[in-house]
């Protein structure tokens, strides 16, 4: 009976290979989007927060790209605009102030960025932030 339990093991082992592919770890965020505030007021919405560079590289030129979302989280449109620094260093924050007038069904945004180099940036926090 052991031995026959044995083989069942050595058989159901080569029937089902246990090897897994090695997991891809996600790569640490670029960038901390801290306190974001998005207010509507009479068809403009502002946007105001900090962006915090929690890479070990400086960030060159970031350039915010607010993708603002439907009822049902569909992109409608897409604004751009820069964070307060040029150069935002390691553990360094900048502010950032915008206003854009805003597509009425609007409900809620998402934060992406690039850098000078159009490269996306890994952000921590990108959203959807609700519109009050």
């Amino acid at each position: 009976m052991t031995r026959g339990a044995a083989i069942f093991l050595i058989l159901a082992g080569v029937g089902f290979p246990q090897s897994k592919e090695p997991t891809k770890k996600a790569k640490p965020p670029d960038a901390i989007l801290l306190k974001p505030a998005v207010h509507f007021n009479d068809a403009v919405v502002t946007l105001d927060g900090a962006l915090r560079n929690s890479s070990e590289k400086p960030l060159k030129a970031i350039v915010l790209h607010i993708d603002f979302l439907g009822p049902n989280k569909e992109l409608l449109t897409t604004w751009r605009g820069p964070i307060e620094s040029e150069l935002l260093a390691p553990a360094q924050e900048a502010a950032f102030h915008l206003q854009v007038k805003a597509p009425l069904p609007a409900v809620s945004v998402r934060f992406n960025a690039v850098d000078a180099d159009g490269r996306e940036v890994r952000r921590e926090n990108p959203g959807p932030h609700v519109i009050d």
